[in-house]
């Protein structure tokens, strides 16, 4: 019994000088990066290593260069939002007095996404879904023709085993 005392005990010595002895304090480290502006690190300074932060939920507004609106955009997922103004400028047809086939078309073109900084990333996905998904399409634009308030909405899931987009119709910016 004393052959086995010795080994035990040297093992236990030099699992408590490393912090891992039962009962110790050592517990594991846990990393979350986000991207945040220098604004936000004051707001996101408290919360735990174990819990997912989240970055603002509105991150650029419709400028004249950006025809797309970022709605929101995290790790697991990105929204773009276009009211019929910026479906008009986008496309360069008029929202109201022109098909919906022929904006579908316009909005099908990779190209098109390409030239938005902030969809340029997803381009080729959201041009494929816009044809893939063209009922969807049509009835989000059918909506915004009843509703001023609806926007065209192309949601992007991104994690690491898929990309994929979807379009649809939303009523606010989420």
């Amino acid at each position: 019994m004393k052959r086995l005392a010795f080994p035990a005990l040297g093992i236990g010595l030099a699992l408590a000088l490393q912090g891992c002895a039962a009962g110790g304090t050592a517990e594991p480290t846990a990393t979350t990066t986000v991207t945040a502006s220098p604004t936000d690190a004051a707001d996101n300074t408290s919360a735990s290593p174990s819990e997912e932060q989240a970055p603002a939920a509105s991150v650029s507004e419709s400028t004249a260069k950006e025809a797309v609106t970022t709605a929101y955009d995290e790790s697991r997922r990105t929204v773009f939002t276009l009211d019929a103004a910026q479906i008009s400028s986008f496309t360069g047809l008029d929202f109201s007095s022109t098909e919906q086939s022929e904006l579908i078309d316009r909005l099908s073109e990779q190209s098109r996404w390409e030239s938005q900084s902030n969809t340029k990333k997803y381009a080729q996905l959201i041009a494929s879904a816009m044809t893939k998904e063209s009922d969807s399409a049509r009835d989000a634009l059918r909506e915004m023709n009843k509703d001023e308030r609806a926007k065209l909405r192309v949601y992007v899931s991104h994690n690491q085993h898929a990309t994929v987009a979807h379009i649809g119709v939303t009523h606010d910016d989420k």
